[in-house]
Order: C-alpha cells, then sequence, then structure tokens
C-alpha cells in the first residue's frame, strides 16, 4: 500500500461555535490533520476539506484562523 501524502487540509467551524466563519490550515495526512485539529480545538469544529475543494466553492467570506 502506498504512503499516504501530506497536503493542506481545511477545517471550518459551524455557526454557533467559537471562531464561526473563521477556517483553519493544517498540513499532513487526512488522519495526522485531524489529529492535530482535535488537539487545538477538541470537537469544536465542523468539517474537513482538501484546500482544492474547499477553495472551488463559491463565495467565500472566511477567514483564516493562525
Amino acid at each position: 500500500m502506498a504512503k499516504e501524502q501530506e497536503q493542506n487540509w481545511i477545517f471550518t467551524f459551524g455557526m454557533g461555535q467559537p471562531h464561526a466563519g473563521c477556517y483553519v490550515k493544517i498540513k499532513g495526512t487526512y488522519g495526522s490533520a485531524r489529529e492535530q485539529m482535535f488537539k487545538r480545538f477538541g470537537d469544536r469544529w465542523c468539517f474537513q476539506y482538501t484546500e482544492k475543494e474547499f477553495f472551488s466553492f463559491p463565495g467565500h467570506e472566511t477567514k483564516e484562523l493562525k
């Protein structure tokens, strides 16, 4: 089995959650990026996208949380 390549993953926050309207970018594999997100924000986030998926959606009005 081929090793999964690292890439940028985008995580968003839902309405009513802290940081709603923002996103976080984390580089890693699907699983390692998720682990980092859980360490930073617990389960207080909404969705995980590839960077390509996220920026292909029309009408972005979110800002990056660093």
